[in-house]
């Protein structure tokens, strides 16, 4: 529903709204402000399995001051050990059976033993605690459409706090512990929560919001300690971070946990500003003299200049620095719009329209791209379709692409690793509903899906690289 305040929108993206397309990667959360016109890790329990051999039994009740009784030992009595030394061949075809298995990696290992070792992993989920985050005694907000209830856009977690935002803007914080709602982490009457993230770095909760009282126009960003919300100061320990940015439309605010920055944008100057995540502190400013888009993947900051004719320049900077590591202009072809240019470490997704897609490799380009083509992939434009969001895994090497509800995995060859089974995601734009979860080891993924006997839908969790549904 439309209301009359600034629409922020929310992505896992490094960037949207300019001719370059707009797309999604793990570790990067951009919200932008918009004006709408007319409106642990958990303990496990281990059960150790002792086997007994019958005929030790039956000796040791033949030893002097020795039980009768198995389990019991009568006073004196001592415990003798002999151990046999087994000499087993690294060939013996069980010995290698048994390291594959241990290994689990190792191709040639039982695939149906990896199954089983993951499905242990979700057998004990049933459900724990239901919380509320809907208030309706709540008088403290001052607008009607924040007592309305409604439903739930994102929930993050940190040890045992459980943080959840609705629609309407009012974001809700949990003990699983105390098993009850702390609080609400709006900090005022009229204040419209749009975006969280949870900042590992200084163990904190960032709230990205809209105030009444400049018309819901700009973003203002709070840093939250997990402390303080347990001692429920969370309105006397929270601060603003970043007030000194211009925070309007076209303004946004980036937050990159992969690299530790944070990445501004201010609507009143031409220039884009890196933070440090741990301690909010200024590290270095970036003209916006032709620039379309920044793109931060892993170690570097790809600068994406206005595109001229038959080329767009692009730059490498250092993300530490800032520093220019390599620039050169990416020929394209006239008149063709460019559907995407993604980074992701030294690797460079180009995709103009009807054309195929290059995957460069950064480290060959020493003036420029080479003209007899070293170091560019190209994958054919009927096999690799437009996605509307990625997801790079870092660890693995791979990427995946989303497409009208389907995910496929991809390595930077161009070949296509593997096609996610009966994994149909409930919604088109994974980004857009945070209802896609990657594991850390980036193994597993879980997501919504749609399935026909389940009106509301499933979760399901799929091997990443076998495709196969756990």
């Amino acid at each position: 529903k439309k209301e009359s305040w600034a629409q922020v929108k929310t992505m896992e993206t490094a960037g949207a709204g300019s001719e370059l397309g707009s797309s999604s990667s793990i570790g990067l959360k951009r919200t932008y402000a918009e004006a709408v016109p007319g409106d642990d890790s958990g303990k496990t329990s281990r059960r150790r399995a002792v086997l007994r051999d019958p005929r030790a039994e039956l000796h040791a009740r033949d030893r002097p001051g020795a039980s009768r009784h198995p389990g019991l030992r009568c006073a004196g009595a001592t415990k003798r050990f002999r151990v046999r030394r087994v000499d087993v061949d690294a060939d013996d075809p069980l010995a290698v059976k048994l390291r594959r298995r241990a290994e689990g990696g190792v191709p040639g290992c039982d695939e149906g033993f990896r199954r089983r070792c993951l499905r242990e992993r979700f057998d004990g989920m049933q459900l724990r605690q239901e919380f509320d985050a809907h208030d309706p005694d709540s008088v403290d907000a001052r607008p009607p459409f924040l007592r309305r209830r409604s439903r739930v856009t994102e929930i993050t977690a940190a040890q045992d706090l459980v943080f959840a935002l609705t629609h309407t803007g009012r974001c809700a914080v949990f003990s699983t512990v105390e098993g009850r709602r702390l609080g609400f982490l709006n900090h005022g009457p009229d204040v419209v929560v749009r975006s969280l993230f949870l900042n590992r770095a200084n163990e904190s909760i960032v709230t990205v919001s809209v105030e009444a009282s400049d018309q819901y126009r700009s973003l203002k960003c709070r840093s939250i300690s997990w402390s303080s919300i347990r001692r429920r100061k969370a309105e006397d320990y929270g601060f603003f971070i970043f007030e000194s940015e211009d925070l309007r439309f076209p303004g946004f605010v980036e937050f990159d946990d992969v690299n530790g920055k944070v990445l501004t944008h201010s609507a009143s100057d031409a220039f884009f500003k890196f933070w440090d995540l741990a301690t909010y502190r200024h590290l270095y400013t970036i003209s916006r003299d032709r620039i379309a888009e920044i793109k931060i993947s892993p170690g570097i900051i790809l600068v994406v200049r206005e595109r001229m004719d038959s080329h767009v320049p692009l730059e490498v900077r250092n993300i530490e620095t800032g520093e220019v590591i390599k620039a050169w202009n990416q020929m394209l072809r006239r008149g063709r719009k460019v559907d995407f240019i993604e980074a992701f470490q030294d690797k460079l997704l180009v995709k103009q329209e009807n054309e195929k897609m290059q995957i460069i490799d950064v480290r060959s380009l020493v003036n420029g791209p080479r003209s007899d083509g070293a170091g560019i992939v190209e994958v054919c434009r009927s096999q690799f379709l437009i996605p509307s969001s990625f997801v790079f895994l870092y660890e693995r090497q791979l990427f995946l692409t989303f497409r009208n509800q389907e995910i496929l995995v991809w390595d930077y060859s161009g070949q296509l690793v593997t096609r996610l089974e009966d994994h149909q995601l409930f919604h088109e734009d994974p980004g857009a509903s945070n209802l896609v979860y990657v594991t850390s080891k980036q193994d597993l993924i879980i997501s919504l899906c749609r399935q026909s006997e389940c009106e509301h839908g499933t979760i399901n969790v799929t091997n990443i690289l076998t495709g196969k549904r756990v």
